[in-house]
């Protein structure tokens, strides 16, 4: 007998899932998944804008040590200035009135080149070089004792000099300009009035400091020989402002003493500063000033050679090594060699590294995704590479990477358009012979990786690479493992890495202070609170060291004190400018003991910052419509900042 079936309802009338169901469930899962879509590209926002300030936190810290490692060569300060057109020159004054923060242009239009405009419609420059970090750039009295002497190229006898390869290179230069790198030694001794004698080297002459008719007076050759002694004059002046005065601090003058009988030559500082009506005795520095040519002459301390302006290589004459600067007390101290320039552009990625002797030797870069010629930049236009030409085995080139030795200041050979080509190991082929052209290194821009080519293919005589020294242009075959070396390179996103320093060394105004002067609140009509020491706005976010503070406490003298703060702009404070309130030390300032209430005050740290920025500008054809779109664009700045207390190393 049969069983029976499972069922013996019919199939046609067994109850299913209807397509109006299933479209239901999709319409559904469809709304929970784009639900979740949703989330994602905010998600992935938030990541890589935590990657990103990842990346320039470490960034900001592998600046900080790269500049310790070269404590020797720290800068008296880095600040914003403005230029005036002499004629001839540029006269360089500190805008001493810019906050860290402002980080505009100053301009009113931006053509669809992306060139900046004045109000004359003159072209100022491009956007990128004079906004974000760039709107501070000028280096001050870099310093180091000259260098050792040593020969840099076996086949050029001149070659043979103290090599000195700027901190914060590269560098805009201008052969022409002699304000734009001016090379100077040791600070001379300042002595009040009008000198009667001939000056000694050490030494110089103020006369009238507060009056229109201030005059320096600074050592001069006697023999008459035709021999020009050149200085650099730095100083505070206070100069017509409508119908008053204001202090600000101009830098790297240039002063030409021709030879005199009497041993020294008198200048009014007028002829140097329009509208001037005084000056402040403190800030006037004198320096005698480096003289570049094209050999050394044997013998003379104070000349040097530019090797490469832009890379910032320069070559000082042997003599200067092994001189020393005699002092008013009777000591010597080592001849310095001084450096002011301006930074060509923040945005140029600089890391210090030595060359790794296993093969196949590689570097891996800080940052990803570099920027390549030919890319387009952050406005649409076409990037045409590094600001300035690089040596080659023919000529000069215009390329998207450079890797400087910093032994000899010279540039290894590159070549974007012929690289050596690498196996996918990242082995490099086995051609023979090598070609003599090819390029010592590979550059895997998406990746920021840098692989160096041997030039002999030979691993057990180290990293061979050709080298293009300065000056003689000769290319030479190095073993370069183990060599200090430079990889100069741009990033997309308008990465910039920004080294800010206060003044080393203040001294006291009696109004609104200029740059590397603090003035004592209530100490003068300008007003103020007499607890608190006032700095110009640039300097806002300073660390500072006060040496010695006397005063008042509970109605008892009080000092010398020390004290050390950050500079703030103070809630309510009449003057408005950033300050150090000592009120917590004491309960007023007293100058009556010893004529000062506050002596020593210094720049205590060093900050880097680092910015980016991942939007994009769109430029048309309207510039007023550009430079409001420049302005938005701006508002998208990312920033971070790392602050270390580092004073200069022994020179």
């Amino acid at each position: 007998m049969m069983s029976a079936p499972f069922s013996s309802r019919p199939l046609n009338t067994r109850r299913g899932t209807s397509l109006v169901e299933v479209l239901v469930v999709i319409v559904v899962f469809l709304v929970g998944i784009l639900a979740i879509v949703q989330i994602f590209p905010g998600g992935f926002r938030i990541l890589n804008r935590t990657r990103d300030m990842s990346i320039a936190t470490n960034l900001g810290r592998d600046e900080i040590e790269r500049i310790k490692a070269r404590s020797n060569q720290m800068p008296d300060m880095i600040l914003p200035v403005d230029y005036t057109w002499t004629g001839s020159d540029f006269l360089i004054s500190a805008n001493a009135n810019r906050a860290p923060g402002d980080l505009g242009p100053v301009s009113n239009s931006l053509d669809e080149d992306g060139n900046l405009r004045d109000a004359s419609n003159n072209v100022i420059g491009k956007w990128g070089e004079l906004t974000g970090a760039n709107v501070v750039r000028r280096v001050v009295g870099e310093s180091t004792r000259v260098p050792a002497p040593r020969l840099l190229d076996a086949a050029d006898p001149t070659s043979y000099g103290g090599l000195l390869v700027l901190q914060f290179a590269p560098v805009l230069f201008n052969p022409n300009y002699q304000s734009l790198l001016s090379v100077f030694g040791n600070d001379m001794y300042q002595r009040e009035g009008v000198p009667e004698r001939p000056l000694r080297s050490y030494e110089y002459y103020l006369d009238n400091d507060d009056d229109p008719a201030a005059t320096i007076s600074v050592p001069a050759d006697r023999n008459l020989a035709g021999i020009t002694w050149n200085y650099r004059l730095t100083l505070t002046a206070y100069v017509g402002a409508g119908v008053g005065t204001e202090a600000k601090t101009y830098l790297d003058i240039p002063v030409a003493a021709a030879p005199t009988a009497n041993g020294f030559q008198a200048f009014s500082i007028a002829s140097f500063i329009p509208d001037f009506k005084g000056c402040d005795p403190g800030s006037v520095r004198v320096s005698r000033q480096f003289d570049r040519v094209a050999s050394f002459t044997d013998g003379n301390p104070y000349e040097y050679r530019v090797l490469n302006g832009s890379l910032g290589s320069l070559l000082f004459n042997p003599a200067g090594y092994d001189t020393t600067v005699p002092q008013p007390s009777g000591r010597r101290t080592p001849l310095l060699a001084r450096v002011s320039y301006d930074v060509l552009d923040w945005r140029i990625l600089r890391e210090d590294f030595r060359l790794e002797d296993a093969q196949p030797a590689q570097k891996k870069l800080a940052l990803q995704g570099l920027m390549i010629v030919g890319d387009a930049g952050t406005d649409s236009k076409p990037w045409t590479g590094l600001p300035f030409d690089v040596p080659a085995a023919s000529g000069t080139q215009r390329v998207d990477l450079v890797v400087m030795d910093l032994d000899t200041g010279g540039v290894y050979l590159y070549d974007r358009t012929h690289p050596a080509d690498p196996n996918p190991n990242g082995t490099i082929l086995n051609t023979t012979p090598p070609d003599p052209t090819k390029s010592s290194y590979t550059v895997d821009q998406s990746g920021g990786r840098i692989l160096f080519n041997d030039f002999d293919r030979d691993p057990s005589n180290g990293v061979q690479l050709r080298l293009i020294l300065p000056g003689s242009g000769n290319i030479i075959t190095v073993d370069a493992g183990g060599r200090s070396v430079r990889a100069l390179y741009m990033a997309r996103n308008e990465w910039a890495v920004q080294a800010m320093k206060a003044p080393s060394v203040y001294a006291r105004g009696d109004t609104s202070p200029g740059i590397g002067q603090y003035y004592v609140g209530g100490s003068s009509a300008f007003g103020g609170i007499g607890t608190r020491l006032y700095f110009p706005r640039a300097d806002l976010g300073s660390s500072i060291t006060v040496d010695e503070v006397y005063g008042v406490r509970n109605g008892n003298p009080v000092g010398p004190l020390s004290f050390s703060g950050t500079l703030r702009a103070i809630s309510g404070d009449p003057l408005g400018l950033p300050a150090l309130d000592l009120s917590t030390i004491v309960d007023s300032l007293d100058s009556a003991r010893f004529g000062y209430a506050v002596r020593g005050v210094k720049g205590a740290s060093l900050s880097v910052r680092v910015l980016h920025n991942p939007n994009k500008l769109n430029l048309t054809a309207d510039s007023a419509k550009n430079l409001r779109a420049l302005e938005a664009w701006m508002q998208g700045w990312r920033r971070s900042t790392t602050t270390t207390y580092l004073q200069r190393g022994e020179n």
